[in-house]
């Protein structure tokens, strides 16, 4: 079982930027949240001047690009050349929320391994 504290930025309750989260429990199990930062001087989670995440240390997830609808374009892996790009067709414009993605590419290595919902 879980016992999560999470911690917000500026620490004042005002805010839904979540930036740390920590177990109490310690049993060592594979299951329930995995503390992936090691490091008490760093934050898990950066966000940019929008809001958006752009460091999930939890996750080894070292980087998060987006366009300028604020939708994730890549995401990059701590200590690998990992990364996931999404690819948007322009039509989600006339569509008002609804924003299909029709390419999501895994790169491992650079070699693309899934495009347009097949696998390569």
């Amino acid at each position: 079982m879980d016992n999560l504290t999470y911690t917000y930025q500026n620490g004042n309750g005002l805010s839904n930027l979540l930036v740390n989260v920590a177990d109490a429990v310690t049993t060592g199990s594979n299951e329930g949240f995995k503390d992936g930062n090691t490091d008490p001087n760093l934050d898990d989670y950066e966000y940019d001047a929008n809001g958006n995440m752009i460091k999930d240390r939890n996750k080894g997830i070292s980087n998060i690009t987006y366009n300028y609808l604020n939708l994730p374009t890549q995401i990059e892996f701590e200590g690998t050349n990992d990364k996931i790009t999404y690819l948007y067709s322009e039509s989600f414009r006339d569509r008002g929320s609804e924003i299909p993605r029709d390419t999501i590419a895994r790169e491992r290595g650079g070699k693309l391994l899934r495009s347009r919902g097949n696998l390569l």
